[in-house]
């Protein structure tokens, strides 16, 4: 066939898989459907700072800052955390070039890349890995388990005064049913607000709370996405072709807040060491990520079953307990379980 490769899917986990499986004596091709990587936007560019370090060996990330963020507030119904690290924990990066210089790199290392060019079923290698998104075709049509649960969300950018530093979040099972709403500053005058409710709730009754809350008036025709808040059982499969599931089409994304550049960026890499043996990268990513993909499932579970009575109980208990003091003083955001030896710290503090 030419290649030993077949990446499909362009954006940041799938150019990191590719990127892996060359550094691992592979030959690849990845095939994007649209005709350039990064278009159209859809994510939100706010993404941890130990998260960014670590994808550093795929790219270079400082050249896509747009804003430093030190810290959070939280609006739990009616109640107010605020978390300061007292410097800069997360990053607001340009996520077109952030992952058309990804998509770069891996031509740069030696993939050839084709764009304008879906890929359902005709493959140009015998192991493919499949980055085309949460609604996966090659998931579908090779008959992987599916996804049970799905965030929609709507992003608009605005123009809004507001503290550059902290981003703001908006928890409210009533009002941002599944997820929340949030609002990440690009500068002193203008960021990114947008919300995220699980299906089948209606995303634009929870934007349009959100805008009258922040007081915004004028603003664009927001934009959509669809995130999977749950990993498919099986992400791997071997036979006559091998086929290794990663990011979005995995279900490889941080529940808590939809996230996914991070860890489907770790998974990816995986993906990329053991392109020929799905049995190993399923192994893998499981044994090393599966606590802190099902840690940000209980969290994001607990704000959807919850009315907002019992999160603004948990929000007073959090803060009476020193939680602030603990999460201000941990910078891994992405893996929970790194923060454990801390809380079991606290829990024994308040026996």
């Amino acid at each position: 066939m030419g290649f030993d490769v077949h990446v499909v899917g362009g954006g940041p986990s799938g150019s990191i898989s590719a990127i892996s499986a060359l550094r691992n004596n592979f030959n690849v091709v990845v095939s994007e459907e649209h005709e350039r990587s990064g278009f159209p936007v859809r994510c939100s560019g706010l993404i941890s700072k130990n998260g960014l370090d670590y994808l550093s060996k795929y790219v270079d990330y400082k050249k896509h800052i747009i804003n430093f963020l030190r810290g959070a507030i939280v609006y739990v119904g009616k109640e107010q955390l605020i978390f300061d690290a007292k410097e800069t924990n997360a990053y607001v990066v340009d996520r077109a070039s952030f992952d058309q210089e990804l998509m770069w790199n891996a031509e740069i290392e030696g993939a050839k890349l084709e764009f304008s060019k879906r890929i359902t079923n005709k493959f140009q290698a015998r192991n493919i890995i499949a980055a085309d998104g949460p609604l996966s075709t090659i998931a579908s049509n090779l008959g992987f388990p599916s996804i049970k649960k799905y965030a929609v969300t709507l992003q608009a950018f605005v123009k809004r005064n507001a503290r550059k530093d902290f981003v703001e979040v908006f928890i409210s099972s009533k009002n941002y049913p599944g997820l929340f709403g949030w609002y990440i500053p690009h500068n002193e005058e203008y960021g990114e607000v947008g919300v995220g409710t699980l299906l089948p709730n209606n995303p634009s009754l929870a934007f349009r709370h959100l805008m009258k809350r922040l007081k915004i008036v004028n603003y664009p025709t927001p934009t959509g996405a669809l995130i999977p808040l749950r990993l498919r059982k099986k992400t791997a499969v071997n036979g006559k072709r091998n086929v290794l599931l990663v990011g979005d089409a995995a279900g490889q994304v941080k529940s808590s807040t939809g996230g996914g550049v991070v860890m489907g960026g770790r998974c990816a890499e995986i993906a990329g060491r053991f392109a020929d043996n799905p049995e190993m990268y399923e192994r893998e990513w499981k044994g090393k990520y599966m606590a802190d993909f099902l840690m940000h499932k209980s969290i994001q579970s607990f704000i959807s079953l919850n009315p907002d009575v019992v999160l603004e109980k948990t929000a007073i208990l959090f803060r009476k307990l020193g939680g602030i003091s603990l999460l201000e003083g941990a910078r891994e955001m992405d893996m929970p379980t790194r923060i454990l030896p801390s809380l079991l710290t606290a829990k024994r503090m308040f026996k």
